[in-house]
């Protein structure tokens, strides 16, 4: 049978050429993990030596381009001699490329020598040694069956030996792909070659890298032919194809377009019947969407209408992972599945995420969000039947949730739970550990969480093409990491995520029998009846070249190493060959999340000269046969008149329904009820709270209830007579609940010098106050006050921060973190706490605690706790300054406005608002998104 093998490297996971019977003559080469991981530990040392250390992550994200430089200069079969043309040009560039061509000089002279040593090779180097190894046999026995090379441009030097060696065989054939026979002689002429084996800075700067024909033109160089040599296969007539005509035209040298006026008359009166336009442009549009969701949905409805036709295929072709992920989900509203050729990262496959979950977990084993993570996971069993573990981590997420006030990250109290954190334990604790080791661990942790009641955790894990690639990974680093030496947990997760960023999972099975999304590459060796040329925008297609980190332009010029140009020449190729096929779309977004974007060079250059040969017809001509932007528009898109603007909700429900638990609330309820009454509804009438956030981190909330509650232990035990050891006492209190309410060490130590500011002001406030609390001091008592002549009794509790009893009566005080509110505002009714507390003194609610309803309530007193060193006074009272009435006048207003407030909510047809009001709203807003709030609030709906 005729024997295939590819010549260049198809996928970096799989074997290159390699000629069988050649094999064993030519130096093994090291694994690529292997050279990964010498190499990273090289850069590392490196980096220590000169101060500077890195983590393992860090060294293999350096060594990634340094492997590049090696693989190029084993591609240009670039001699080790070059390394003095470096002296050179040493001082002429910055200090960083200083030391890396340092560091590469050393590289090149010692690797070499570590290599033989081990008795192999560099990858890339034994690939040109196999084809320059197959050459010499084939020089000295040529082979005695027919040769053909297909679709190559030879753009790797040995390669191109072997073309022309080929080409002396009687049954030698060699098939290029491509070639541009019709371009004139002048523009061919304008493509200047670049003589890979001579290096000189005039030759460089006249070369044309980016051009589609550059490496064909190179090839014919070295074969010693012209183009006029080269047979056409598969053309009829007149051997010319008007498509190919006129992108070779778009895609001339810039040089050769001063008259490109006078060759499109010659291209028109060549053609029949002088429609060389008609017939080059019959099937190729372009469709520029204003957005790249737009761009994607019009390549959905193109691939979508293919499939109606069973005899048609189809495949978008682009570089853009995005672009090919967002068409992949427009598919499925279909329910058409189809699969990216160029894969995804393993790390976002299932197993993947499963290994990265285990790794997480095991760095903090009590992070409730890392716990979720895992035990949540599609994979994760723990030696039960599927699903059951994730059951019952919901049952204790739930559980977890409805409790307000717990301390966050202390651990369940589940015999479960805590079963299931014992099998991540081999991975948690502090030891440094060979890579190796640590590769190990995980393999045999992840086979633990992965098992079922009836499936062993490998044959559940390590299957599939994901799981195939996550035991390959994981193979590597148990055989080759120890290069790397000892590292910590935290160092082995960052070096096996950027590991598994490099790993890339193709689909094998499971495709659309007629549908394809293709890289460039891929595309290459594939056909279809509709092609579309996806993401054709300046950045994208064609891509930037790579920052080169390790080495200039002018140091990889005189080393005679590959420019980075080379590869628009390879994408301008493909782009090429692939806008030749006889139904082409061109397609591109104007504007990404980014910004605007810039057409393609290619696209821009095709439009320009269809618009200077069309004038006014050239829009049309590239105008698609069907709308598919205009139905990407609107098939979502809806009219007014069809869709009904949310409304600001106004539930009313009956007055028996208002008070399902009780007619009672908090002081601080009240506040809620006038300024947000849509937040009574929810948790009153409808019975809903809002859930703690999974891992909750302490914030203002839990800051304030952290002071109050500090304060409260202090004033109980030592506020009625203060000692010189009062300050410490009380900011040791407000240490010990920080801690109870969840906030950390860390935040202590920052936060250290504010607490003890807040201690000496607080103490010293107190202090002054002494004499106005001669008749007694009560903090955080609660009450309760029936409230009586309404159509039902109606109970309003509270607990007061701090109530003083002077001469003069009683001081109410609450303690604010943040701003407290002006006289204005509690005057007017949006801030009636303290009011109301008077109230209940008044109306005997704190009885238990010996408050004589007799004494008057003289002040309203608010208390700023800062801490910030600010000179302003702490107290702000309500009974002084401009807007202050006294404070049984305070007193008599709020309780006069509660009983409004209570008589207007028995009516049935009073709603409930979500923040009616612009200036006074609730500021924890917990309901907000239960009204849709940000749906109707910008419509300034009444």
């Amino acid at each position: 049978l005729p024997r295939m093998r590819p010549l260049a490297d198809i996928d970096p996971d799989e074997p290159p050429f390699e000629p069988g019977f050649l094999s064993a003559q030519v130096q093994p080469s090291m694994p690529s993990a292997r050279r990964r991981f010498e190499l990273a530990n090289l850069v590392g040392r490196y980096h220590l030596a000169s101060g500077d250390e890195v983590d393992p992550a860090a060294m293999l994200a350096l060594a990634d381009p340094l492997i590049s430089v090696l693989d190029d200069a084993a591609m240009e079969e670039v001699s080790a001699e070059n390394l003095a043309k470096l002296t050179d040009i040493r001082d002429l560039v910055p200090e960083h490329f200083k030391n890396a061509a340092v560091f590469y000089e050393i590289l090149q002279t010692h690797w070499p020598k570590h290599l033989e040593a081990a008795g192999v090779s560099e990858p890339m180097a034994r690939r040109v040694a196999l084809l320059n190894a197959l050459a010499d046999h084939w020089q000295e026995t040529p082979p005695d069956h027919p040769v053909i090379i297909a679709g190559s441009t030879g753009t790797l030097g040995a390669t191109s030996r072997l073309i022309r060696l080929v080409t002396t065989f009687e049954d030698g054939l060699i098939i290029l792909p491509g070639l541009d026979t019709a371009m004139p002689e002048a523009a061919w002429a304008q493509i200047r070659l670049q003589d890979r084996f001579i290096s000189g800075t005039d030759i460089v700067e006249k070369a044309t890298p980016e051009h589609p024909q550059i490496s064909l033109k190179n090839l014919l160089s070295v074969l010693e032919k012209d183009r006029k040599d080269i047979l056409i296969w598969g053309q009829d007539g007149d051997g010319t194809n008007p498509r190919r005509a006129l992108i070779s035209e778009a895609l001339v040298p810039a040089d050769s377009t001063a008259d490109w006026p006078e060759r499109i008359e010659t291209l028109i009166a060549n053609s029949s019947e002088n429609k060389f336009f008609e017939k080059a442009l019959d099937g190729i549009s372009v469709l520029e969407a204003r957005t790249d969701d737009e761009e994607a949905m019009a390549i959905a409805l193109i691939l979508r209408e293919t499939v109606d036709d069973p005899e048609k295929t189809a495949a978008l072709v682009t570089p853009d992972p995005n672009l090919a992920r967002r068409v992949k989900a427009r598919l499925r509203r279909w329910n058409v599945n189809v699969d990216y050729s160029q894969g995804e990262p393993l790390e976002e496959t299932l197993t993947g995420s499963f290994l990265a979950s285990i790794l997480l977990l095991a760095q903090d084993p009590e992070n409730l969000r890392d716990m979720a993570a895992l035990f949540k996971h599609a994979l994760c069993a723990i030696g039960q039947p599927p699903g059951e573990v994730r059951a019952h981590w919901m049952f204790l997420e739930r559980r977890r949730f409805r409790r307000d006030l717990e301390d966050v990250g202390k651990g369940f109290a589940d015999d479960k739970l805590h079963d299931w954190l014992k099998v991540i334990a081999p991975l948690t604790d502090d030891a440094k550990r060979l890579g190796t080791e640590w590769g190990r661990l995980l393999a045999e942790v992840a086979e633990a969480l992965a098992r079922t009641d009836e499936l062993p955790g490998a044959k559940k894990l390590w299957r599939e093409d994901a799981g195939e690639k996550a035991a390959a990974l994981l193979e590597d680093i148990m055989a080759h990491s120890d290069a790397m030496g000892e590292m910590d947990l935290a160092d082995f997760f960052k070096m096996f995520g950027l590991l598994m960023r490099g790993r890339v999972v193709r689909p094998r099975f499971g495709t659309h029998p007629r549908l394809r999304i293709l890289g460039p590459l891929e595309a290459r060796m594939l056909t279809a009846d509709t092609i579309i040329l996806g993401g054709l925008n300046e950045g994208v297609w064609p891509a930037k070249p790579k920052a080169r980190p390790f080495l200039s332009r002018g140091m990889r010029r005189e080393l005679g190493l590959s420019l980075p140009e080379r590869r628009l020449g390879l994408a301008a190729h493909d782009f090429q060959q692939l806008a030749a096929n006889r139904r082409v779309f061109l397609t591109r977004a104007k504007r990404s999340e980014d910004g605007p974007r810039v057409a393609s060079r290619w696209l821009w250059r095709l439009q320009t000269l269809v618009k200077g040969a069309l004038k006014e017809e050239a829009a049309k001509a590239l105008e698609p046969d069907q709308p598919y932007l205009k139905w990407a528009q609107v098939i979502d898109a809806a009219k007014p008149g069809q869709v009904t603007p949310a409304k600001r909700p106004r539930p009313s429900p009956p007055k028996n329904k208002r008070w399902p638990k009780g007619r009672q609330l908090s002081v601080t309820q009240i506040k809620t009820w006038i300024r947000d009454p849509y937040a009574i509804y929810g948790r009153h009438v409808l019975g809903l709270r809002r859930l703690r956030e999974l891992g909750y981190y302490a914030g203002p909330r839990e800051y304030g209830n952290a002071l109050h509650s500090a304060i409260e232990k202090f004033t109980k035990h030592h506020g009625r007579q203060l000692t010189p050891a009062s300050e410490d006492i009380l900011t040791g209190l407000l240490r010990s609940s920080f801690l109870e309410y969840g906030f950390e060490e860390l935040y202590l130590a920052r936060e250290g010098v504010r607490l003890e500011r807040i201690s000496k002001d607080l103490t010293e406030w107190m202090g002054a106050r002494l004499d106005r609390r001669s008749a007694g001091i009560w903090a955080e008592i609660s009450g309760k006050w029936k409230i009586d002549g309404l159509d039902k009794d109606f109970v309003l509790t509270g607990k007061p921060d701090l109530i003083e009893l002077g001469a003069e009566g009683y001081t109410i005080i609450d303690y604010k973190t943040g701003a407290p509110p002006s006289a204005k505002v509690v005057k007017a009714g949006f801030d009636p706490q303290l009011p109301l507390l008077g109230a209940m003194v008044k109306n005997s609610a704190f009885l238990s605690s010996k408050l004589r309803p007799e004494d008057p309530i003289d002040d309203l007193l608010y208390v700023r706790i800062k801490g910030s060193g600010s000179k302003e006074k702490l107290g702000n009272s309500l009974t002084g300054g401009r807007d202050a009435v006294s404070g049984p006048e305070f007193v008599i207003r709020a309780e006069d406005d509660l009983r409004k407030l209570i008589a207007s909510y028995d009516d049935a047809g009073m709603p409930y608002y979500s923040q009616p009001r612009v200036q006074y709203k609730n500021d924890y807003g917990d309901y907000d998104l239960l009204a849709r709030r940000g749906e109707w609030a910008k419509l300034a709906d009444p």
